[in-house]
């Protein structure tokens, strides 16, 4: 049925990432919370700069990444799953993410979560809104 999802955050701390989100599907808002494992890790005595941005944070069709780190930079949805691999490297990125899944489906307005992914974990909160005509 329908059901709407509320106040979504994620957390991600050494090889664990961390959802929790209110949810209406009950009639009474509920909250949930989901844990995934990502198995990654810093080495002991790694200094590497790792960083990620996202402009503007609240889109209509597309937005844009840029950075630097190492491993594989990607986009989840509010519930932790996994929607589509942009990039993957080491060294500086910059990519436009045109709000669509890895099967060029055009996903509904929400929260989504970049992650990048790798030797160490940043994630950025961005928010896809329906533009007015």
């Amino acid at each position: 049925g329908d059901h709407s999802a509320y106040d979504p955050d994620i957390a991600v701390s050494k090889d664990w990432v961390y959802v929790v989100w209110a949810d209406d599907r009950n009639l009474i808002r509920d909250l949930f919370f989901k844990r995934g494992y990502i198995g990654v890790g810093v080495e002991e005595g790694e200094e590497q700069r790792v960083s990620i941005k996202a402009f503007p944070t609240i889109f209509t069709d597309r937005v844009l990444l840029n950075g630097r780190g190492s491993g594989s930079l990607l986009v989840y949805d509010a519930s932790g799953r996994r929607l589509v691999k942009l990039w993957e490297g080491e060294g500086a990125f910059s990519v436009t993410w045109d709000g669509k899944d890895r099967y060029g489906h055009r996903l509904p307005n929400g929260i989504y979560f970049i992650v990048l992914k790798g030797n160490q974990v940043r994630s950025k909160k961005v928010i896809k809104v329906t533009g007015r005509k």
